[in-house]
This record gives structure tokens, C-alpha cells and sequence, in this order.
């Protein structure tokens, strides 16, 4: 008769009092105290009276040993850290934090799965699990990058993937609109690289600011100078050769943030231009106290203070805010997961609730 492989390599002196078993033949013995804290579906399991209560076992398919393994640790006290969450184990956590209804570890995998490039797969992905942020975003970036074979593989795979892809699309020409694209040098709009744009990826494909030329880099006129987030400079065509290199996103005068949770959730909310500290534009929350600053890089505190921050936007020196998703970096997991920031649309008064 074939024994079944046993790891005590978890046992924490005495305090495991279950024992997971995997498809693999192999078996884990794990403290049940973290698990049902942390998760609905085990606490429902090892309630009074079912079965694997009394047995002290259960069975998990979904993941392998290691995965699980991998997973119960971010359960223990002051395990947790986004940080934790990598491109190599994000979709395995994900998986996992989605069968046990493991709500923070959810949103933390959905946080990192915004920082990598948006692919049909990984669109598919987000629709299928639920991650309405990925999704939006996938959606948004295949509208401006995908190939005939990615609008392909989304029809085989799902007509609504296809859809919000198409749909993304018929919102980008529509601010393609002949009005939106910058036909002079104008000072403090953001932008985005527009129809003849030539520069390779000198924007770091991200937004920037217009600016005043530089002293020592004079151009004539049909140029702007433009300082992108990611920290490089350059100038652009607006009208020389009968070019025109950019696209107005708008003036940033309001800002809205979104998607804070923890204890950052009341950073969320509508922004407004609010003076100025350290040489840059400050923004304040409209109807409350939060403020967007910049000291070092730039950051939202929940309070009018410059002194402290929930979310960060590390690396960035750049005129105004950021667009795009932030960090909690230097303030820890209690905020997570972090706010993506975007400027407020011409058609809204307030942003969506």
C-alpha cells in the first residue's frame, strides 16, 4: 500500500490542527486560525457539524502544494505585502484568492496585474475572474495597439471581450477628432503622441506636460517642448514640416481619483487646482481635505498636510500629476489597494460615484 507524502515542514510548534490533502498525493499540515480569518469559504467548511470539520481534512484542487503554500503564508499576521505578489506568482494567488474569497489578496493581485503589459490573454483573463479595472484597461490599450490577429483570437474567445475592445476603439477616434490634436505651442496642456508621430518611444508611451523651451535649445515655431512623466524632455512638431506630433488630453485644472481602498479610500473623489508647493501645482479634494502634492515625487495624502502620504507615484519628477495607476509605496498595505489617478473627462461634473 502506497503512503501518502507528508511535509511538516509548516508546523508551528503544535498549533496545526488540519491537514490539507492535493491531487498530487501530497499533504500539508496548516494552522485553520488564518484561513478562516482571511477566508469565508474555509470558515464555512470548518464550521460546526460539516464534514471537514470533523475529519480535520480538506481537500484543495486548485492549486498545487507550493502554490498553496505560497498563499497560506501571505495569511499569517504581518505576512501580507504587495510586494509579495510577483509576475511569477501573480496568476496562481489570483486563482487561489478567488476560490476562497480572499478579498485583499484579490485586489493586491489585480493591482499588480495593472502594472504589466496589457495582452489578449491577459484581457481574457480579467473578464473571466472579474477584475473590472483590468478589464478596462486591457480593453483600453488593446483598442490602440492589438493586431488583426488579437481582434481574431477575441472573437473565437468571447464576443463581449471583442465588444468592449471595439467599443474602446469608437471612443479613441472620437478623441482623435481633428480639434483635439495640437496645432500650436501652447503652454501647460497634457498630451499624448498623436497621428505623425515619428519619436520611437520617447514619451515612454505615457502622457506629458507642455513647457516653455529651454534657453540652450531654442527651436522656430512649429515646435513645443514637452516634459513627459517618466522624466525625459523633448520637442515636437506643431505645425513644422506640416507635422503634428501630439494630442490634447486637456488642461490639468481637475483630477479625479479612483479605486483607493483601505484606509485611502477616502482619498477617492474629485480634484481641483488648489496653489501650488514646491514649485508645482497642488490639488485639493473638492468637498474635502485630501490633497495631490509634490515633495521629492509626487503623492495624496488623506489630509491638507505635506508631511505624510497614502499613495505615491515613485520616480517622477514630472510637471503635474501622473496619470495612471499609483503606489503605496512608503506607507504600507493598509491603503491598498492603490488609486488609479485620470483627468476629469469634459463631459462630467463630478466624477462617477
Amino acid at each position: 500500500m502506497s503512503k501518502r507524502k507528508h511535509d511538516d515542514s509548516n508546523g508551528q510548534d503544535g498549533l496545526d490542527d488540519l491537514v490539507l490533502e492535493f491531487s498530487s498525493g501530497d499533504s500539508m499540515p496548516v494552522c485553520s486560525v488564518p484561513l478562516r480569518m482571511c477566508s469565508p469559504v474555509f470558515n464555512s467548511m470548518l464550521s460546526s457539524g460539516m464534514r471537514e470539520a470533523q475529519q480535520r481534512t480538506i481537500r484543495v484542487e486548485v492549486a498545487t502544494k507550493e502554490e498553496f503554500d505560497s498563499f497560506y503564508s501571505l495569511l499569517k499576521p504581518g505576512a501580507f505585502s504587495p510586494e509579495r505578489i510577483t509576475h511569477d506568482n501573480v496568476d496562481a494567488m489570483l486563482t487561489i484568492s478567488l476560490y476562497y474569497q480572499v478579498g485583499f489578496l484579490r485586489d493586491a493581485c489585480e493591482a499588480r496585474l495593472l502594472r504589466l503589459p496589457a495582452t489578449v490573454d491577459r484581457f481574457l483573463q480579467a473578464e473571466k475572474m472579474g477584475l473590472k479595472r483590468q478589464q478596462s484597461r486591457c480593453a483600453h490599450e488593446l483598442a490602440q495597439l492589438c493586431t488583426e490577429e488579437d481582434l481574431k483570437r477575441l472573437q473565437e474567445a468571447s464576443s463581449d471581450a471583442l465588444m468592449a475592445v471595439a467599443t474602446a476603439m469608437r471612443r479613441l477616434l472620437q478623441e482623435d477628432d481633428i480639434d483635439r490634436i495640437l496645432r500650436s505651442a501652447t503652454l501647460d496642456l497634457r498630451v499624448r503622441r498623436g497621428p505623425d508621430w515619428k519619436w520611437q518611444n520617447q514619451d515612454g508611451g505615457g502622457f506629458g506636460m507642455t513647457a516653455i523651451s529651454e534657453p540652450e535649445r531654442p527651436r522656430p515655431p512649429g515646435w513645443v517642448v514637452v516634459n513627459w512623466d517618466d522624466g525625459s524632455t523633448g520637442h515636437y512638431r506643431v505645425g513644422a514640416e506640416g507635422k503634428y506630433d501630439l494630442m490634447v488630453l486637456g488642461r490639468v485644472d481637475a483630477l479625479v481619483v479612483e479605486g483607493a481602498g483601505g484606509v485611502g479610500s477616502q482619498c477617492n473623489g474629485l480634484y481641483n487646482l488648489n496653489g501650488s508647493f514646491a514649485g508645482k501645482p497642488m490639488f485639493k479634494k473638492d468637498g474635502g481635505s485630501a490633497i495631490i502634492y509634490f515633495s521629492g515625487c509626487w503623492k495624496i495624502n488623506y489630509q491638507d498636510a505635506t508631511d505624510g502620504w497614502y499613495y505615491c507615484y515613485p520616480n517622477c519628477e514630472a510637471t503635474t500629476p501622473p496619470i495612471g495607476l499609483w503606489s503605496t509605496e512608503g506607507y504600507g498595505a493598509g491603503a491598498d489597494p492603490p488609486p488609479t489617478l485620470r483627468l476629469l473627462q469634459e463631459e462630467e461634473s463630478s466624477p462617477p460615484g
